[in-house]
């Protein structure tokens, strides 16, 4: 029997699954509902009108393509969320270009055939005359739920098609346009691509393009970007229809750190001496930042020099000034080089370090594709070394966070490259594009900290939320927390602004987010890590003192000098990167879902933490996840499993979805049920002992960023997946009856049980594509609840059949710990022998 604080290797879940068939129950319906109070012959009079007006204008402005098409808005009430959809009718060819949201209501601009007026007209006209029974005349009209929110019809204006958070640009100033075009599926291969005639006409309007135009593509949308004054729009009545959306192109925020200077350089040479290179199948941390000083002492031995590069061939691939790129390398080298260099630790295990120049020598001014410039990057870093497993840094952002968890190509990008997928000119998707899993900054406040009215750490105001990318759905985005409070000498009366366990003082939050209540925007940060402290002075000027820092790399060719200081949710980022790929080399042969899964899983929420967020319920949890993520990773946590702390592992697929034959419709397929191997002897020994379960359930999600409304028809999302487990009192077959519709006869009686006492709660972990929770009761109960389903919910995949990826499948990852932490059971030895698990 190994000591009860032997590191053991976690287990992997062998043959415990079973497929069964699927289909979710429907939404209800058929209830009362509330519209707005409208006289319905007038309201339908007004519209009719303002559709022949628009049909008009339409046709006298020349404003419609060769194929017949135009736009019209629809302006709706603010409570019309829930029917957008039916504003596209896809066999009528008329469809939803993009939906915007702001304080007046909803702006929906729908691209349709001048011809098809009459099925707008159409559906106004029964309204008007028509009711859903026709026998009763107290009936409600037809069409009431939509036509009743819709407040004006008119023909589209390039103020319609602007969806950005900020304020449209004011006439006279030049900008750079993000542009979103709809791209559907080529028909012909010999006919101008939509891209390839928007460049042409955007040039004989005016607008500039980039001297290397990037474009990035998603399901039936290409962006690109463009620069000129609004007023360039007007110029012809053709350039805004193949537009879907206009957007402010994106800068990154100039927000890196004043490095400061230590004269360390007799260390780091002492240090470099006992450093050993890694292997040759290492796992690596891939740094797209201001480059990296790859001739570094301490980095040499790390850096694949053929995986050095920049994405601008006029760039340097070595960084300059702040060294920015340099200093993260070697936080992902060595996390804080303080201990190491003292001799209090050894050098972390060698990981390999590649860079791609992403940021370039004054990008505080550049506005470019960085979804697309990402991806390139990571492109070139494949094609080198197409079999390495990459842990990607990413820690530049971009400094406007007011459109919260709403995705931006930049975010979007990131979910395309940690899914390996890639659409084509002919909207095709390629798969499977690398192992890589990724790593983002949440952004950093700077002169906001020393302001009293922030509420530090409650922060509220839109625009210190977490900035883009940090949005991303299977991207991991860090935050940081300290336990740096020691000024150092000559600094009595400075004050740490956080204490121990605490949020670093510029961390970015998602407690903004609140009020985008739609569920399936994700919380973020994912996890928190070291990212040093801030001080207050006797007049309480916020200061970035040396001793509060993490010490790295630098390299200064004039003075020699080779260590610097860093702070804030870089480093944080960088250090999370570099466990991530250490862990990968502990466990090679791991998807990057479940590296994913494990890290989350295996963190924790330090004493400060809870201090300094409360929480009792579940919507004060949640709030905790909004600004510290699931905690703190620990690297050993992440690697072992213990006797009283078991880790088991799974790793499968599901097809969610299928074609119906009969009816030619898009239906739900599939659920798995899990029966785990479990320690049941063990468990019932310890009978009243507390012990605690997590589940961890990590998946990635293909994008569809253009903002149709994200209703079903519209979801970002490709897919769902959610997960439940069997309560004590429930049999297997209830379980599943609860969620599977096609066993509904079964579905009866009390589900209380394990489901009341989860803590995140079965309605705040529907979030994102990374779902984790825990429930603490006594062994007895658990000792009959090792039963996990996993299901599905929908997404783009199935609501938008003609994009052919119905029958997709969709790749998971299950986590599930047993512990006992206050006894020293032996969870892990009753089940090392089992026929159905296996030591990783």
């Amino acid at each position: 029997m190994p000591p009860a604080n032997e590191p053991l290797r976690h287990l992997r879940i062998l043959d415990s699954t079973l497929e069964l068939s699927f289909t979710a129950y429907g939404g209800g319906g058929g209830g009362e509902y509330n519209v707005p109070g409208r006289e319905r012959k007038t309201h339908a009079a007004k519209l009719r009108g303002q559709l022949k007006a628009a049909s008009d204008e339409i046709t006298n402005r020349g404003a419609i393509d060769e194929t017949g098409r135009c736009l019209i808005t629809y302006q709706l009430t603010e409570d019309a969320d829930d029917v957008l959809d039916s504003l596209d009718r896809s066999s009528s060819k008329i469809r939803i270009r993009s939906a915007h949201k702001d304080e007046s209501g909803w702006r929906v601009v729908v691209s349709l055939p001048i011809k098809k007026f009459k099925v707008v007209d159409n559906v106004l006209a029964r309204y008007e005359t028509k009711n859903n029974d026709p026998n009763d005349p107290g009936s409600r009209p037809k069409g009431e739920p939509l036509v009743a929110r819709i407040d004006a019809i008119s023909a589209t204006i390039r103020e319609d098609l602007w969806t950005d958070a900020r304020p449209l640009p004011v006439p006279g100033t030049d900008i750079w346009w993000e542009v979103w075009l709809e791209e559907l599926h080529a028909e012909s291969t010999t006919q101008p691509t939509t891209l390839e005639e928007f460049t042409q006409a955007a040039a004989l309007a005016g607008f500039t393009l980039p001297t290397n135009l990037r474009v990035t593509r998603f399901p039936e949308r290409v962006v690109l970007l463009v620069r000129g004054a609004i007023e360039l729009w007007q110029s012809s009545p053709l350039l805004l229809l193949p537009v879907a959306e206009l957007r402010a192109g994106k800068s990154i925020a100039a927000d890196f750190d004043d490095l400061q200077p230590r004269e360390s350089a007799e260390f780091a040479h002492d240090l470099a001496d006992v450093l050993s290179p890694p292997s040759a199948d290492s796992a690596a941390v891939s740094l797209l930042d201001t480059g990296i000083r790859s001739g570094h002492p301490l980095l040499k031995p790390f850096v694949d020099q053929r995986c050095v590069g920049t994405i601008d061939p006029a760039w340097s691939e070595a960084d300059s000034g702040e060294q920015h790129g340099t200093a993260m390398a070697g936080i992902a080298a060595y996390s804080d080089l303080t201990p190491v260099m003292l001799g209090e630790s050894p050098p972390p295990a060698p990981i390999v370090l590649e860079s791609m120049r992403l940021v370039g020598p004054s990008d505080e001014d550049r506005t470019d594709l960085f979804g697309e410039m990402t991806s390139e990057a990571v492109g070139r870093l494949q094609s080198i070394e197409p079999s390495r497993k990459r842990a990607i840094c990413i820690t530049s952002t971009t400094g406007d966070p007011r459109e919260g968890a709403l995705p931006s190509s930049w975010s979007a990008s990131l979910d395309q490259i940690a899914a390996g997928v890639r659409i084509n000119a002919d909207q095709t998707i390629d798969r499977n594009l690398g192992q890589q899993l990724l790593f983002v900054a949440g952004g950093n406040l700077r002169e906001e900290i020393a302001d009293p009215t922030m509420n530090y750490p409650m922060i509220e105001r839109p625009e210190f939320g977490i900035e883009d990318p940090g949005q991303s759905w299977n991207a991991i985005t860090i935050g940081a927390v300290t336990d740096k409070v020691d000024c150092g000498p000559g600094f009595d009366k400075h004050i740490p602004i956080a204490r121990p366990g605490q949020l670093s003082p510029t961390s970015r939050t998602s407690n903004t987010w609140i009020d985008q209540k739609q569920q399936q925007w994700p919380l973020k940060p994912d996890l928190v890590f070291e990212g040093g402290n801030w001080a207050k002075d006797d007049s309480g000027r916020a200061c970035d003192l040396e001793g509060l820092g993490l010490l790295t790399t630098c390299l200064d060719p004039t003075s020699g000098r080779l260590v610097t200081v860093t702070r804030d949710t870089s480093p944080a980022t960088a250090a999370v990167s570099g466990m991530a790929a250490r862990l990968w080399n502990e466990y090679p042969d791991l998807w990057p879902e479940t590296i994913r899964a494990v890290m989350v899983h295996t963190a924790e929420w330090d004493r400060g933490s809870k201090k300094q967020v409360p929480a009792t319920t579940k919507t004060e949890f949640q709030t905790r996840l909004r600004h510290f993520g699931y905690g703190r990773p620990d690297l050993d946590r992440a690697r072992y499993s213990l006797k009283n702390k078991l880790n088991l592992i799974y790793e499968g697929e599901l097809q969610p979805f299928r074609m119906d034959a009969s009816d030619k419709k898009a239906k739900a397929n599939q659920m798995h049920l899990h029966r785990l191997p479990w320690p049941t002897r063990t468990l019932n020994q310890l009978g009243s002992v507390d012990v605690e379960m997590r589940v961890t359930l990590s998946y990635f999600i293909e994008p569809s960023p253009g903002r149709r409304g994200w209703g079903d028809s519209f979801r970002y999302a490709s897919h769902g997946l959610r997960f439940d487990v069997k309560s004590p009192t429930v049999t297997t077959e209830r379980l599943v009856a609860q969620y599977n519709s096609e066993k509904k006869d079964l579905k009866s009686g009390d589900f209380a049980g394990l489901s009341d006492r989860w803590v995140i709660g079965s309605q705040g972990r529907t979030r994102g594509s990374l779902h984790s929770d825990w429930w603490t009761g006594t062994a007895a109960e658990l000792a009959s609840s090792g039963e996990i389903i996993v299901y599905p919910t929908t997404g783009w995949w199935r609501e938008r059949k003609h994009l052919g990826q119905v029958e997709s499948t969709a790749r998971y990852s299950l986590v599930v710990s047993l512990s006992a932490p206050s006894v020293t059971a032996d969870l892990y030895s009753e089940l090392v022998n089992e026929v159905s698990v296996a030591t990783l």
